[in-house]
């Protein structure tokens, strides 16, 4: 990649390489290989180069932090001045970011995990980007939760302030977080989701866990779980959930979506005959 304004004196050999097709303009003033121009990442790098006082934002800023495979629509830019923005290149003008918030990766400013996944939440009116920054540990939730408040009065923050709270059980996927909400609106309490624990000698998490119970619950997505290595890494925790006597619930997403009521009977089936098994209530658990 090459800057006309970084390297004026190149200025005749950009035009030549230009002229025979070994350049292309991705911006204006910012040449790449044509191989490589559609690439997102060699975009979000020429946007840095265009803007120089820009930050990232948005799904690209997701890309290069934690989430590999999110689609990049459009390559979002916030700049503390106004600057016109080109075909597949969006600015926020006058947008000015702590600078807290910003981190560089490979030398490109873009936004932190945090404030990221909330800006994503705002702009798609979904929480799959927080789902995915807590799956990837690169945000915590009391990290999205300190950016949110430092945030007040912008647009969507209703939603995303419903979408943060509901976050605070640790849904990694949205089928996990419809789960919890079906937990929630049936009264069911006594779980915690995806948190690390010995098991079987190991350290496993499972998406969702009855502790005293010794009862876990799995959402198998098949997007997930058709990876040769989520396949297999699945059979061994499932494995050693069973030898440590542990009994594992399995829904798909379809199940959760199509069968809500199916859904919750049996996890309430499964709390009411573990707890009187091993001489509790299911009341403590918020089944009557």
């Amino acid at each position: 990649m090459i800057s006309r304004r970084q390297h004026p004196d190149l200025s005749g050999t950009i035009d030549r390489l230009v002229r025979t097709k070994q350049l292309v303009a991705v911006l204006p003033g910012v040449f790449v290989a044509p191989e490589v121009a559609a690439d997102p990442r060699t975009q979000i790098t020429a946007a840095s180069v265009w803007a120089v006082n820009g930050v990232i934002t948005g799904a690209a800023a997701a890309l290069v932090t934690f989430w590999s495979d999110v689609r990049v629509p459009v390559i979002d830019v916030a700049l503390p001045n106004h600057r016109a923005g080109r075909a597949g290149f969006r600015v926020e003008s006058f947008r000015r970011i702590d600078p807290d918030h910003v981190m560089r990766v490979d030398g490109v400013a873009v936004t932190r995990p945090a404030l990221t996944a909330i800006d994503l939440v705002r702009r798609t009116q979904r929480a799959d980007a927080i789902d995915v920054a807590l799956r990837t540990r690169a945000a915590t939730f009391p990290e999205i939760v300190e950016v949110f408040r430092s945030l007040p009065h912008r647009r969507g923050n209703e939603l995303c302030a419903r979408l943060i709270a509901e976050s605070s059980t640790e849904p990694w996927s949205p089928p996990e977080r419809d789960l919890h909400r079906l937990l929630r609106r049936a009264g069911v309490t006594g779980w915690i989701a995806n948190q690390s624990q010995r098991v079987h000698g190991q350290n496993r998490a499972a998406d969702l866990r009855f502790d005293k119970l010794r009862l876990a619950v799995e959402v198998d997505g098949y997007q997930i779980h058709i990876r040769r290595e989520a396949f297999e890494d699945d059979r061994v925790r499932n494995n050693a959930f069973a030898l440590d006597g542990w009994t594992v619930l399995h829904f798909t997403p379809a199940q959760i979506a199509d069968r809500p009521e199916w859904v919750i009977g049996q996890i309430i089936e499964a709390i009411t005959m573990l707890a009187l098994r091993v001489g509790m209530s299911p009341v403590l658990f918020g089944v009557c």
